[in-house]
């Protein structure tokens, strides 16, 4: 989920500013981007986000407004600009001229004038830098709470529309599995009818024991078509679905449930032979991906 958050403190090399910007991602990707020269903390700066987010890409940036003067020297190399000074001067002589020259003039050229940066020391830095992350961090937590919230919204509708659903596929799925066994009956018995040897079939359509084991073929046929199970599997996924937004972090089980949910409607796409079944399947499969693509951004 999105989030974005700022806090601002004091410090001994400044004004120290830290902003976090969190967007949407699969696990936890944080990156930091530092002052010039200031030492590494990229390591404790993970450790605190993942004690408090679970996914996202995280970006977390520190500036120093009032840095420069802080932590920064400037040294003139006399030794040096006496030399400059001498030799500058000597030409003057051996050619006549007679351009004044300053020492402002000289501070531009190499090695006079040198500037030392005396970088933080990590410890003392990591104390005056880590109230600064939390207070960010609750910025982006409270930011996050407020999206995923609308979210979850948005996916129990959509939940709801496929408890629904769900519903009136099992009231029909009896129905189904009758006209199935029926147009199984119908076709085997117009193929015995119209085979070549029309007297051969009639006896076996009047011969009980081969009209048991037709009956037999048929009910098993038509059994491999009831998606009763998978419609009770499916239903208990949403149950689970509900129970999961009670608890933190429900983001990575709930994606795995979708892909659960998923598989199952595949299955029973496959098994019904009900175009209006077939319809209203490939419909809940369309609205199962469409929460996929919601739980992505779910922390």
């Amino acid at each position: 989920m999105t989030g974005f958050g700022t806090a601002r403190g004091p410090s001994p090399w400044g004004t120290l500013e830290v902003a976090i910007r969190t967007l949407n991602h699969r696990c936890l990707d944080v990156s930091c981007h530092w002052p010039r020269g200031w030492p590494s903390l990229d390591p404790r700066v993970r450790d605190r986000v993942a004690a408090r987010l679970v996914r996202g890409r995280v970006e977390v940036s520190v500036v120093a407004q009032e840095l420069e003067t802080a932590r920064r020297s400037v040294r003139v190399n006399a030794a040096v600009l006496r030399r400059y000074w001498q030799q500058l001067t000597q030409i003057q002589q051996e050619i006549g001229s007679s351009v004044a020259f300053s020492v402002a003039d000289l501070l531009v050229l190499p090695e006079v004038v040198s500037v030392d940066e005396t970088p933080p020391e990590e410890d003392a830095l990591w104390e005056a830098l880590a109230p600064l992350v939390d207070a960010a961090l609750d910025q982006v937590e409270r930011m996050r709470r407020v999206e995923g919230t609308r979210l979850w919204q948005e996916t129990a509708a959509r939940l709801d529309a496929v408890e629904a659903a769900l519903g009136r596929l099992r009231e029909q799925g009896g129905q189904w599995a009758r006209l199935h066994q029926q147009r199984l009956e119908q076709r085997l018995a117009g193929l015995l009818a119209g085979s070549a040897l029309i007297t051969e079939g009639r006896r076996l359509l009047e011969d009980e024991a081969f009209r048991q084991r037709l009956a037999q073929e048929v009910a098993i046929a038509a059994d491999k078509a009831d998606v009763s199970e998978e419609l009770d599997r499916l239903a208990e996924h949403v149950a689970h679905m509900r129970q999961l937004a009670a608890e933190p972090a429900p983001g990575r089980r709930m994606e795995f449930l979708l892909r659960e949910m998923d598989r199952e409607l595949s299955t029973a796409t496959a098994k019904v032979a009900q175009a209006e079944a077939v319809h209203r399947l490939i419909e809940l499969r369309a609205e199962v991906e469409r929460m996929r693509e919601q739980i992505a951004n779910f922390e």
